[in-house]
């Protein structure tokens, strides 16, 4: 609006309008109203600009109140002053209002003449006035809202600092990934990687998981993505700034992140948790190793007293063993396999050594006596604390799946697997070798002797995987 037309539109709304001026002086804008004259000293507006220090006047207390309200800066705000009566010349007494506000960076002052009707004048002021009323309610009703929409902010203002305080001081790493990039990383998180926010931001998460374990954790935010379910709890590693990896463990859920659904890691680092892990694991590998060695110095006690099956209980050990990875078990069950087998026959310490060096056929009662060794090797085997069922397997070696066996006739799932696999190698290694009361028969004769008794006394997979060996690996009983 340029100022010529702002002057009309000023004096076809009757009300006068003043500007201060950069140099503290005013000058009036437009056309004023003839009323407007006569509330300044007479003469004033003649001059272009003007000074107003008049505190006498209910207009020069509001202009004095107008210069501090513009030295407070607030653009969006208006003064009002309130109405005032104030005689107007000869056309008597007039409602007036005056307001002080911005406009363009323009410090401006209006003044509205509300009547100046004479009789009537009186009508008026009681309809002004409450119009006013009805004005000031309405502003203690905005005032009120605008006072619960403050404390709410400031709640939330509040409660966003209380969060933001728990996330930074947190001892376990914060990310936030949305659309497979990284939105946010907390403190904890760059103390760990050594990069900050600020560099990871927008970068692809999955550069940060170590090569070795991309392809699982890939694999987990596909599924989340797709609303598959995925772990949400696993260990990986990540790498720092220098390329190390550090041992993680991440626990990832699904959440609402800037209006759009995005992943949470809370990424914990591991590392003396392993190192302790690690420790362990050597602790016990030195205290299963002296064990070994104890039941192996105690199973040489049972070979001296038998000098016949010298190398029985190592060539079973080793069958054993060999039985047990080809069946593929765990490298528990196979240490229990080959633990049991080391002592199977330390029974025999009951048993008389004229008895196990007997050459010929052994009667009934001398044969019921060789079977004892079984329940006698549990005897000294049960109140050893191992990792595993040793004493049962011992005491079960000499079952079979049909119930011919001894000591307790058990059958099928009532004999533990590492009994099962026990049984076929210590078979074949006695057929093969020799014994006091017969020549060696040869392994074509122990390989026979479980494969036509697959099934019946000997268990099926076991019986397979010592017939691969044999015949497709190359194996060989160890002299």
């Amino acid at each position: 609006m340029d100022e010529n037309t702002l002057k009309k539109l000023l004096y076809s709304l009757d009300v006068g309008l003043i500007e201060q001026l950069p140099d503290g002086l005013f000058e009036v804008v437009g056309y004023p109203p003839e009323w407007f004259r006569h509330l300044f000293p007479e003469g004033v507006l003649e001059n272009k600009k003007f000074a107003f220090n008049d505190r006498t006047s209910f207009l020069g207390n509001f202009i004095y109140d107008a210069e501090k309200f513009w030295d407070s800066k607030q653009p969006e705000q208006v003064l009002w002053s309130g109405l005032w009566e104030e005689a107007i010349g000869s056309e008597g007494e007039a409602l007036l209002e005056a307001g002080a506000g911005y406009l363009d960076g323009r410090k401006l002052l209006i003044v509205k003449q509300f009547s100046n009707k004479g009789e009537n004048y009186k009508d008026v002021i009681q309809t002004a006035r409450e119009e006013l009323l009805a004005s000031e309610k309405l502003t203690v009703q905005k005032t009120l809202l605008e006072h619960k929409k403050a404390k709410l902010e400031q709640e939330v203002k509040l409660s966003e600092q209380k969060y933001s305080i728990l996330v930074e001081q947190s001892n376990d790493g914060i990310v936030v990934i949305q659309d497979g990039l990284i939105k946010f990383a907390n403190s904890k998180m760059s103390e760990v990687t050594g990069y900050s926010l600020f560099e990871v931001f927008n970068q692809p998460f999955v550069d940060h998981i170590a090569p070795e374990h991309r392809a699982f954790v890939m694999k987990s935010y596909t599924m989340r993505q797709l609303g598959e379910k995925a772990l949400p709890r696993y260990e990986v590693s990540i790498l720092t700034r220098n390329s190390r990896e550090v041992p993680v463990e991440m626990n990832v859920s699904r959440i609402d992140y800037d209006g759009k659904p995005a992943d949470m890691a809370i990424v914990r680092d591991i590392t003396e948790r392993k190192a302790a892990e690690e420790e362990r694991q050597q602790s016990t590998k030195k205290l299963l190793q002296a064990l070994r060695e104890a039941i192996e110095a105690v199973a040489m006690t049972v070979e001296i007293r038998d000098p016949y099956t010298s190398g029985h209980q190592k060539r079973v050990t080793d069958l054993a063993a060999s039985i047990a990875r080809e069946m593929e078990l765990t490298d528990d069950e196979i240490e229990a396999v080959q633990m049991s087998a080391v002592v199977h026959d330390i029974g025999k310490l009951y048993v008389p050594a004229e008895l196990l060096a007997k050459p010929g056929i052994l009667n009934e009662v001398e044969l019921s006596m060789i079977k004892l060794h079984a329940q006698a090797g549990y005897d000294i085997l049960k109140t050893v604390e191992f990792p595993w069922p040793i004493a049962q397997i011992v005491l079960q070696h000499h079952e079979r799946l049909n119930g011919s066996g001894y000591p307790k006739g058990l059958k099928e799932n009532e004999i533990l697997l590492e009994a099962k696999i026990l049984a076929v190698a210590d078979v074949v290694e006695s057929i093969a070798s020799f014994r006091p009361y017969r020549p060696a028969l040869g392994l074509d004769a122990a390989l026979e002797e479980i494969s036509r008794y697959r099934g019946q006394h000997y268990d099926m997979a076991a019986v397979d995987a010592c017939l691969r060996l044999f015949r497709e690996k190359g194996y060989t009983l160890i002299e």
